[in-house]
């Protein structure tokens, strides 16, 4: 018993020394700016963080911590002009570990730009039309910001709301989610999935490997991914999906549809067609209910492998109905096409 406690007591002790360790402290600031109008950061092993100020000036605190030797870390700062550089040096061989903060209160209407690697980043309602933010290892969050947002991660989620305007967002591997955006969206992902929701202009997606989830958007949108299925509610707009390898899901959707899928199920509900609109899938059925009346469209329909239906008429091979101006185009190798 003796023993057990007197090794309790020693395994305290040494996670207390390393806990001191890890707090030292080998640099920390505390500045103030007036005059300035662009900010640009480049960070290393810290979290970023932007705030909206109540003053016209720029705040900057921060502070580095290491738990092997601090030389050679440091915090810097120059002005050039209306510009404030601010960026953290470090030694080429860093030994242990080091974390440090970067947070800055500055006027709504600055400009970013932050380059940041192994750390967060974190802008709240700075609403310039200049705004570009960029992770290596960590995440990517902002709100309130204005138009021209343009976000890349390596490797973390992004994650933006209430942007004014058009926004950008590429992530190599991550998830993007964003919502409340007053503009275009663009986003792209090699390895990741991408939401969007509330989005007032034209959408277009991206990925390799990843799903989409849309909902409520007003003017369209163009989604392609290799593997990953799409899932969409509510949208007003022309609107093109395509995916290699997963579903098609459609829910009040009103505009013209080219949905491709190759291996995949495509499904609608709530479907108003406002123009010609085209059907394929190589390895898949094809089912949407359309609220248009059936007589009201024409359909050109075929099948290597599968049923044909566009509401009480039905066939096999090939099916040509001749209704009104707006066409129904399907094809598929193996899979039934079926329109109610």
């Amino acid at each position: 018993m003796k023993h057990f406690l007197s090794l309790s007591i020693f395994l305290l002790l040494l996670a207390g020394c390393q806990l001191a360790v890890a707090q030292q402290l080998a640099d920390q600031v505390d500045e103030r700016f007036s005059g300035v109008q662009a900010i640009q950061v480049k960070g290393v092993f810290c979290d970023v963080s932007v705030n909206a100020g109540t003053s016209d000036e720029v705040h900057l605190t921060g502070e580095i911590r290491v738990t092997r030797s601090i030389e050679d870390y440091a915090i810097k700062t120059l002005r050039e002009g209306n510009l404030l550089k601010v960026w953290v040096e470090h030694p080429t061989m860093m030994r242990g570990i080091a974390k440090g903060l970067l947070s800055f209160d500055a006027p709504e209407d600055v400009m970013l730009t932050i380059e940041n690697v192994s750390g967060d980043v974190e802008v709240l309602n700075i609403g310039s039309d200049d705004m570009s933010l960029a992770s290596v290892s960590g995440d990517i969050r902002v709100s309130g910001a204005g138009s021209g947002c343009r976000l890349k991660s390596v490797s973390g989620e992004i994650e933006a709301s209430l942007i004014s305007g058009q926004l950008k967002a590429n992530s190599v591997s991550g998830d993007v989610r964003v919502s409340d955006v007053k503009g275009g969206f663009t986003g792209n992902s090699t390895s990741g999935n991408i939401s969007a929701k509330m989005v007032e202009g034209v959408v277009s997606l991206g990925s390799t490997s990843g799903d989409f989830v849309l909902e409520s958007l007003m003017s369209g949108a163009s989604a392609k991914t290799t593997s990953g299925s799409i899932r969409v509610n509510i949208l007003k707009g022309d609107l093109q999906c395509e995916t290699v390898s997963g579903s098609v899901t459609l829910m009040d959707v009103t505009g013209s549809l080219k949905i491709s899928s190759t291996s995949g199920d495509q499904t609608g509900t709530g479907i108003m067609l406002t123009g010609d609109s085209h059907f394929r899938s190589v390895s898949g059925d094809v089912e949407m209910d359309v609220l248009n009346e059936i007589e009201s469209l024409s359909f050109r329909l075929k099948s290597n492998s599968g049923r044909l239906m566009a509401g009480n008429s039905s066939a096999d091979d090939k099916l040509e109905i001749s209704g009104g101006e707006i066409f129904v185009n399907g094809s598929s190798t193996s899979g039934n096409q079926i329109f109610k």
